[in-house]
């Protein structure tokens, strides 16, 4: 059944980024080799399977290519996180139609587990990490560009920018690794 939900939540994983927001770069996170493997990159970040390895364990098909070598257009392919890290890594998790409220995405990062937050525009999805609560906001991990940006709960919910164009937060993967 938690199948069904695989098509609804697909991320096309195109490039963020916003003015006024304090990043970090060089963030020791893995960012995402392909352009359609940010929800990839969120797994290999989460549990340490190569990026490269999830398609091939969300699609039987791919299995059948060498998604981890020269680059194979192929093997580029949007997916959910939540099917992701079931398949690649037999790893829990909860996906949801809608954001966290702050008090829940507060809670959720105080027992030390991160949120992956789908966001999307008419035209695109993505995935980021939101991987800390600090005094005033909250860190959150994008793959596309590889930075930890530190941002308000409302600018997570609307002021992201995928391409130039603002996303809103639409669904959540949470409670991971939570049987």
């Amino acid at each position: 059944m938690k199948y069904l939900l695989f098509v609804v939540a697909l991320s096309a994983c195109v490039s963020s980024g916003e003015s006024g927001v304090q990043e970090q770069q060089d963030t020791g996170m893995i960012r995402q080799q392909h352009s359609k493997w940010c929800w990839a990159a969120i797994i290999e970040n989460l549990t340490g399977v190569p990026q490269c390895e999830v398609p091939a364990a969300v699609y039987p098909k791919l299995s059948e290519l060498d998604c981890c070598g020269a680059y194979n257009e192929a093997c580029n392919v949007t997916g959910n996180v939540m099917v992701g890290l079931d398949a690649a890594a037999g790893v829990a998790s909860v996906y949801e139609l809608s954001p966290l409220s702050a008090a829940d995405l507060t809670a959720e990062l105080a027992s030390g587990r991160q949120v992956v937050a789908h966001v999307r525009n008419a035209s695109a999805g993505h995935v980021i990490m939101i991987t800390e609560r600090t005094a005033n906001a909250f860190r959150v991990y994008d793959p596309a560009t590889d930075h930890l940006r530190e941002v308000s709960y409302d600018h997570i919910l609307n002021g992201f920018t995928v391409q130039g164009n603002p996303v809103t937060w639409q669904a959540t993967t949470w409670k991971i690794g939570v049987n």
